[in-house]
């Protein structure tokens, strides 16, 4: 079925590029220019990496020895309870000869240390920019060399399937290719 018409092309929506993390661009992709075509998952954008390894390399110093610190204070604690049994046999230990208090301050720090260390491996991953679908660049201002600040936008791009076209038809065209959701159309 062959129906003329004109209308116009459209882009439902545009994605902003953004970086989460600040850095020197090392590298940009060929496909980030103006026009260009770039697929799911490909490598548009790089920052420099060192400072982020070099965090990350600290906050995991951070987990060891919060780890070591909760491993001493478990140690003492049961030295202290197996003291305090030997010495008052048939009481309850104490909160502080058991050493919950540091124990669970320990345990905490701990915790702060993984998140730290978490928070340090996803910006080592933000500094590598890709997107999650194949798409066209609008625009973009990234180029080697250039600092980047977090939330700083650096282009727009869209989606392949985020193009729609408009096109007027008249209802006996619109009778030709009824019903005309989900129809598949090729467009010259």
């Amino acid at each position: 079925i062959f129906v003329t018409s004109t209308g116009s092309v459209a882009v439902r929506n545009y994605v902003i590029l953004t970086s989460q993390v600040s850095g020197r661009v090392v590298a940009t992709s060929v496909a980030l220019r103006n026009g260009g075509r770039f697929s799911a998952g490909e490598t548009l954008v790089t920052l420099e990496q060192r400072d982020f390894i070099l965090a990350l390399a600290q906050v995991q110093a951070d987990v060891t020895s919060a780890q070591a610190s909760l491993q001493l204070s478990q140690a003492e604690a049961s030295v202290d309870i197996t003291s305090y049994q030997l010495l008052n046999p048939g009481k309850v230990v104490p909160p502080l000869i058991a050493k919950e208090p540091q124990i669970t301050q320990a345990k905490a720090q701990l915790q702060a240390a993984i998140a730290r260390r978490d928070i340090g491996q996803t910006n080592l991953e933000r500094s590598v920019y890709s997107l999650p679908f194949s798409g066209r660049v609008v625009e973009s201002s990234a180029d080697e060399g250039q600092m980047l600040n977090a939330s700083q936008s650096f282009g727009r791009v869209y989606a392949l399937d985020a193009v729609e076209i408009v096109i007027s038809l008249a209802p006996q065209e619109l009778a030709k290719i009824a019903p005309a959701e989900n129809r598949l159309a090729m467009i010259t």
